[in-house]
């Protein structure tokens, strides 16, 4: 049957006018019989050609397999696999099966929180297809899910959650987690809270945070942060965070529920610290005994009852718990000063290390107490539990030497100005609030009198006397401008890196034991005399970034500087009558360091010994460390750098007629003057540099 076309035309064969109603089937007094006849027609046409076969069978196929962590080869719950149409959640063991699949070539994704999203093309088979996919951890990005009153932060790099961190507190704790305060946090709160965050980067832990409402302490509070740690596992593609164990950090009206949390649920949490809290729970009796707390009190703490909790804290320590006390002295309530930062993290880290099993199935390791150190709080004196001359059952109860020292630090803390380690001393001036640099003084005679105020060993009593005049007026500077002094009973300490890692190391010894943190890394104001000057030059030069200034008293020898280097301001003291050092040479050396465009001075004391100390060059030497000093030192310690000098905001020195003018005025040979930072430091220079008379002034004796 050929086919019929239809047409709407008028007897003409053209097109009916435009503005008439076209003729249609619809309009056609009998269009409806007519469409009837047509559609059979066809029909029948079409069954001319004979029967439609059946379609070819459809062949499918299951795809079954594994979804793991392509770190360690741990199931991944919650796991999304896609074929196609076709879906499937992995549940706990990370198994899928996808049925009824179109064999052939499929492309297959899958996608779970926290991982990198997988994708592959594979052939579905009638017999079935098994396919496994290890995922890996997103690069990157950290998992910070927030979730009504929680906020979970998963650092990118942790395959494996070893610990969790909850933090509770009066104020809103979410910002830990996310890196986003949503109020006004105090500054030392701020500074804190970034290392908090921090710190689980580094020991493949997790940290969660809530909002300040968790104040009652009570079972119904810790069901709702057991479901958050639940969810938090669930939802970040870590399932080990439903069961890792738990440090618990509360603060201040967030500490009774974190007591009370850790009595409750013993077995779960691995320690409790906690910050100023309002109350701590009674514990007495049971596993509760065996959680390692400390307690961290304000002296000038007007919202907490610190006599109560002290009492509090007697009662569980004479039932036997292993619980610290230590009250920070001249802080208040919302402060957290940086002996507490230093305290809170090893303590933690601590702890985590004694108690965490070696499987994860395992339960926590107890920890007996008489492995730990104790502290009196009399006397702020810690010894091993074993040779502890006091009463136990009153003392603090501290888990490590380590962490001992810094208990030491805490309670010390603008007490103690004077502390001392084998060779070296060091002086912190109870006034200051925060250390911003130290001075070191390297020599020469034992410089440790600059700290303690006890004798040098200068060969002759009056230069030894005016050294101790030197060292009253380092520690009046140490005071007016935040720093601590480092001295030194080692002479002419060997120009090394190994001493300078000496010098780093002490730093960091003495942070612990003076409970000033900031000290371990400090920016520099080093003062080298004769033979300790070569390593003060040569630290200077190794390590410019961390020096903000190098004064050099006849020194036995300098080190030639480049790079970053030649930005450290240097002042170097020869006297004219010296029989002990070369002055032509140290002179030579000056000049090539000039030359090269560092920021050196040179002045040569009119008619001195090389064992002299005038009351002039006290005064020089104070003076221009304080210019340096205010000009170069940041206001907070570890968060900027060191400001730098501009050579042509300086001032310059002929050392030939003993004059300076500006350096944009100086009509000089500029590498070769002596340059100075400031107006005020030059006139100094220029007295200096004069012939004068001698206040003190005595022959050298043989060296």
């Amino acid at each position: 049957m050929r086919p019929v076309l239809l047409s709407s035309v008028d007897g003409h064969g053209r097109g009916s006018h435009p503005r008439s109603r076209p003729p249609t089937m619809a309009n056609h007094p009998h269009g409806s019989t007519l469409i009837a006849c047509l559609t059979a027609a066809v029909l029948l046409a079409a069954c001319d050609d004979g029967p439609i076969p059946p379609p070819p069978p459809v062949v499918t196929g299951v795809v079954t397999g594994r979804v793991t962590n392509a770190a360690n080869g741990d199931p991944v719950a919650g796991a999304i696999v896609r074929l196609g149409a076709s879906a499937d959640t992995t549940g706990a063991d990370g198994h899928f099966q996808l049925a009824h699949i179109v064999a052939g070539g499929v492309n297959l994704r899958c996608t779970a929180p926290g991982f990198e999203a997988f994708e592959a093309s594979i052939t579905v088979t009638a017999n079935g297809t098994t396919r496994d996919i290890a995922l890996t951890r997103g690069v990157g990005s950290d998992f910070n899910p927030v979730t009504g009153r929680f906020a979970l932060r998963v650092p990118a790099h942790v395959d494996t959650v070893r610990a969790l961190i909850v933090v509770l507190g009066g104020s809103d704790t979410r910002w830990i987690a996310t890196g986003s305060p949503t109020q006004q946090v105090p500054t030392s709160l701020w500074h804190f809270g970034q290392i908090l965050r921090n710190f689980p980067s580094t020991h493949g832990l997790a940290i969660l945070g809530t909002t300040g409402v968790a104040t009652s302490n009570d079972a119904r509070n810790d069901e709702a942060i057991l479901e958050a740690v639940h969810d938090a596992a669930s939802i970040s593609g870590h399932p080990e965070i439903a069961t890792v164990p738990l440090v618990v950090y509360g603060m201040s009206e967030g500490g009774p529920e974190a007591s009370g949390f850790a009595a409750r649920n013993p077995e779960r949490v691995a320690g409790l610290f906690l910050h100023a809290p309002l109350a701590v729970s009674a514990v007495r009796t049971g596993k509760a005994l065996g959680v390692p707390t400390f307690v961290a009190l304000a002296e000038l703490d007007t919202h907490v009852n610190n006599a109560a909790v002290t009492a509090a804290f007697e009662g569980n320590r004479a039932a036997g718990a292993l619980w610290g006390l230590g009250v920070e002295a001249a802080v208040r309530h919302d402060e957290l000063a940086w002996a507490q930062h230093g305290l809170t993290f090893d303590w933690i880290n601590t702890i985590l290390d004694l108690r965490l099993p070696a499987n994860r199935s395992d339960p926590l390791r107890d920890v007996a107490e008489a492995s730990g150190w104790l502290g009196n709080r009399s006397t702020g004196q810690v010894a091993p539990w074993a040779s502890y001359a006091g009463d136990r059952a009153s003392a603090t109860w501290l888990p490590s030497q380590a962490v001992a020292e810094r208990w030491e630090g805490l309670i010390a803390r603008r007490r103690v100005e004077t502390f001392e380690l084998g060779e070296f001393a060091l002086y912190v001036p109870a006034s200051v609030p925060l250390v911003r640099g130290v001075i070191v003084a390297l020599g020469g005679p034992d410089t440790r009198g600059f700290v303690t105020g006890k004798r040098m060993g200068a060969p002759i009593p009056e230069v030894e006397a005016s050294l101790q005049i030197l060292g009253q007026g380092f520690r009046t500077l140490a005071a007016t401008h935040g720093l601590a002094i480092l001295g030194t009973s080692r002479a002419a300490m060997a120009n090394t890196p190994a001493s300078d890692t000496t010098l780093f190391s002490t730093l960091e010894r003495f942070a612990m034991k003076s409970g000033r943190p900031e000290v371990g890394f400090p920016f520099f104001l080093l003062y080298g005399m004769s033979g300790g000057a070569r390593q003060a030059s040569g630290f200077a030069a190794r390590n410019p970034w961390w020096v903000a200034g190098l004064f050099l008293k006849v020194p036995a020898g300098v080190s030639s500087v480049s790079g970053e280097a030649l930005a450290v301001p240097t002042y170097m003291v020869l006297a004219e009558l010296d029989a002990v050092v070369s002055n032509p040479a140290l002179t030579a050396a000056f000049e090539g360091n000039r030359a090269a465009g560092a920021l050196w001075a040179l002045a040569m004391e009119r008619g001195v010994p090389h064992h002299s100390l005038s009351p002039l060059q006290r005064e020089v030497t104070l003076s221009w460390m304080s210019t340096i000093l205010e000009h170069r030192l940041p206001y907070e310690p570890g968060w900027d750098p060191l400001h730098g000098y501009l050579e042509t905001a300086g001032w310059l020195g002929n050392r030939t007629t003993g004059r300076a003018a500006p350096w944009a005025t100086y009509a000089g040979n500029r590498a070769l003057a002596s340059w100075l930072p400031s107006e005020r430091t030059a006139t100094e220079w220029e007295t200096f540099v004069a012939p004068a008379a001698i206040t003190v002034s005595q022959t050298s004796p043989t060296p």
